[in-house]
């Protein structure tokens, strides 16, 4: 039995010497293939089989990489960049629509990360819910702090030759004023509050010939940290001769949410009532409020200020689109390669 089983062993030992370098000889390709992402590494710590397995699917996913970024980067990155776009142009016509949008992303998300099962798949249905997640509320953020604005003073009332001694009460709907001929800013009479934010409220009244040095106006112009504490206005086109509008400041209980009342654009109601009762005590006779004041933006043309709140809208559009494909990137990376060799060729450039 011995003897049969000696010749057995002969026979079969060059089948088994073949497949062993043939094993030695695929471990080493795939070492070759890894030396590219993992560096050079001392031989000692690939010399185990275990470390060549890792190299070998650290080869693997590198090879992947590519196909990965190209799988898995482009729709995200459309849906976030047209979320932005669709949230800005039509949330202040259709909200309901535009919630609805948004949330349909989100639901097919959910549902494709419960149904299928490859991984690709799987990692296409997360990036999709963060995009849409992302691009929502980056679209509201930058909606109600830039494009609600242009909105409102595009379908707001506009109204012409009013003069600064007038009630506001009878333009209670107005966007934009123009005011009448020989109207100004009063820039000698302006003050500067320090709010308790830490900036410097200015505001000056708008005049016009008929009224008295020590006469009540309703309207004033505003501005912040553009004057000193007394006098020396320059905000907006309040230098400018030419220069016969005002922006209303627009109540934020019209142009925002309840929730988001607080980042309403430009100061408070509190400070600007603060600085007109620092301005009456200053230089008019007397300190007995002559109804509604009204605050506004002292500008040559109204149009240039609507336009630039586009403009802002659209370079942080941009901004956070590439901040977006960035943190695409970094997610698809950690997704495909790991943490491990995310971090080690983080090192890498560090260093």
């Amino acid at each position: 039995m011995v003897r049969v089983l000696a010749q057995v062993l002969r026979k079969q030992t060059p089948h088994i010497e073949a497949g062993l370098v043939h094993q030695a000889m695929d471990l080493e390709a795939r070492e070759h293939e890894a030396r590219p992402l993992l560096g050079n590494f001392d031989n000692n710590k690939l010399a185990t089989v275990a470390s060549k397995q890792e190299a070998y699917l650290a080869s693997v996913n590198a090879r992947n990489f590519g196909w990965h970024l190209l799988m898995l980067i482009p729709a995200p990155q459309i849906l976030f960049m047209g979320l932005l776009f669709f949230v800005n142009r039509f949330l202040y016509w259709h909200s309901l629509i535009v919630i609805f949008f948004a949330a349909s992303f989100v639901l097919v998300s959910l549902w494709a990360m419960q149904n299928y099962k490859q991984m690709w798949r799987q990692r296409l249905a997360k990036l999709t819910l963060m995009a849409a997640a992302c691009g929502l509320l980056t679209g509201c953020s930058i909606y109600y702090s830039c494009t609600i604005y242009y909105f409102h003073y595009k379908h707001a009332s506009t109204y012409a030759s009013v003069v600064p001694s007038q009630s506001a009460e009878s333009i209670l709907d107005a966007g934009i004023v123009s005011f009448a001929v020989g109207s100004m800013v009063d820039r000698s009479r302006s003050v500067g509050f320090q709010s308790s934010a830490g900036f410097l409220v200015c505001v000056a009244p708008i005049v016009d010939g008929s009224m008295s040095p020590g006469s009540l106006t309703n309207f004033y112009a505003y501005g912040i940290n553009c004057c000193s504490h007394r006098g020396n206005f320059n905000c907006d086109d309040a230098r400018n001769p030419s220069a016969h509008h005002g922006m209303l400041l627009p109540d934020p209980s019209d142009v925002l949410p309840p929730l988001l009342a607080d980042i309403s654009m430009g100061p408070s109601a509190d400070d600007l009532q603060s600085a007109v009762k620092l301005q009456q005590a200053a230089y008019s006779r007397t300190t007995e409020r002559q109804g509604k004041q009204t605050f506004v933006q002292y500008v040559a043309d109204p149009l240039k200020v609507q336009v630039a709140y586009i403009d802002s809208a659209v370079v942080a559009g941009l901004i956070c689109s590439v901040l977006f494909f960035m943190g695409l990137c970094f997610s698809v990376s950690l997704m495909v390669l790991g943490t491990k060799t995310v971090g080690s060729l983080l090192g890498r450039l560090v260093v």
